[in-house]
């Protein structure tokens, strides 16, 4: 019974070691990472967070419909922007930033690459309907799960950290599994 003192009852609830090795692999900070248990419940926590009755999300569709779901059930107007796989990602990139100034969504849900249709949006792009987005006080919530099949690389993308209205979520069982 007495090894049972060495043994932890809880695991460690801030990840801290985990947060620390990615922290590591990415370069940045290990207090601008949040585990969580799986990316549901990151897009969860965001909408509860950003989001209310008041607020307005705005989503690239098709996309994944936990973004629709978690905006809904804080009470937040949904508005969706729909896209092809033939457009240009030029055009669907000038189609979110009219949106962003017509609606003034309080987040803006973004899959890069997106499933199922795989445009990429570049960092430039990203970083353009950030600052427009900025000017209304929006948060760009960036699904970045599908970016480990793609080509892009996630050491590369320096001007997306300094971003601070740009929220990434990443997805271990795709980017390790």
């Amino acid at each position: 019974l007495s090894s049972w003192n060495s043994v932890p009852i809880y695991p460690d609830t801030e990840s801290t070691l985990l947060r620390e090795k990615l922290a590591e692999e990415y370069s940045v900070e290990p207090s601008n990472l949040l585990v969580t248990n799986g990316s549901a419940e990151a897009f969860s926590l965001i909408a509860q967070t950003f989001l209310d009755v008041e607020s307005k999300s705005l989503i690239l569709k098709p996309c994944y419909s936990d973004y629709e779901h978690f905006s809904r059930l804080t009470g937040a107007d949904v508005f969706e922007l729909s896209h092809h796989s033939d457009e240009s990602v030029e055009a669907v990139g000038g189609n979110l930033i009219s949106s962003i100034k017509e609606k003034h969504p309080d987040i803006l849900w973004l899959c890069s690459p997106n499933n199922p249709t795989g445009i990429i949006f570049p960092d430039s792009i990203i970083k353009k309907i950030a600052e427009v987005s900025a000017e209304y006080g929006g948060y760009i919530i960036l699904d970045r799960a599908y970016e480990s099949f793609s080509l892009k690389n996630h050491q590369t993308d320096c001007e997306l950290k300094k971003i601070e209205n740009l929220i990434s979520v990443f997805s271990m069982t795709k980017d390790f599994g």
